[in-house]
């Protein structure tokens, strides 16, 4: 685990709510926040602690963080679970300091604002059940895995010097009308490597669109259906 966090994006002191219903239960506390990092989020809770007796065991614990669109109030609400991570088991009496997990991003909402939530969750023996939550009080809007900015929206495509493109749930790949996926390595935000399954390896900016440099051919040639 590790133990040296990372920025927190935003802390939450008083916003923590309790679903236990024990009365020594496991509580989050402390600064609460989460930061994207390429294909990871991380979930950074400054203690987590299990005022159950000695003697006593949880059950697995685990983190979880989630995009609503309104705020979650603890009853089943539709969402996206952008990420979650398995801590383990917790003994009474017992605490963990400076959690701080990278979570793989799996599932993205579309373009919008969102309320985001974090839950800490306890697997028991059939389902994990949330024992507490916090809610974030800014909205959040999903970062684009197409590029970060300067992108128009046309009907269901967001428009853009790489041309109509659709949001994506799998890191680093988007899907491009009319060429279908194309996997992207940006090396500045107006520019970026591209590979396709018919041309291979291209690389285009913002400033030669719709012109690519293919690496096979050693040419620039311009982008079709555009």
């Amino acid at each position: 685990m590790k133990t040296s966090p990372v920025l927190l994006l935003w802390f939450a002191f008083l916003l923590t709510a309790s679903l236990s219903s024990q009365e020594d239960g496991i509580y989050m506390e402390g600064a609460v926040g989460y930061e994207f990092w390429q294909e990871n989020v991380w979930l950074d809770v400054e203690k987590i602690a299990n005022y159950g007796p000695d003697g006593t065991t949880s059950g697995t614990l685990k983190l979880e963080l989630w995009a609503t669109d309104d705020p979650f109030d603890g009853s089943p609400v539709p969402g996206w679970e952008l990420g979650s991570v398995e801590l383990g088991e917790l003994d009474g009496g017992y605490h963990w300091e400076n959690v701080s997990e990278p979570a793989y991003i799996w599932d993205l909402p579309p373009a919008g604002e969102y309320f985001v939530a974090m839950f800490l969750s306890e697997w028991d023996g059939a389902e994990f059940g949330i024992l507490e939550y916090v809610n974030f009080p800014d909205p959040w809007a999903p970062f684009s895995d197409l590029l970060w900015h300067n992108f128009n929206r046309n009907g269901d495509w967001l428009y853009g010097w790489i041309g109509h493109i659709a949001e994506t749930s799998v890191y680093d790949w988007i899907y491009r009308l009319g060429e279908e996926w194309l996997y992207v390595v940006y090396d500045t935000p107006d520019s970026g490597y591209f590979w396709s399954p018919y041309y291979g390896w291209s690389w285009m900016s913002k400033a030669s669109s719709p012109y690519f440099y293919d690496f096979i051919d050693d040419d620039w040639y311009h982008y079709p259906d555009w």
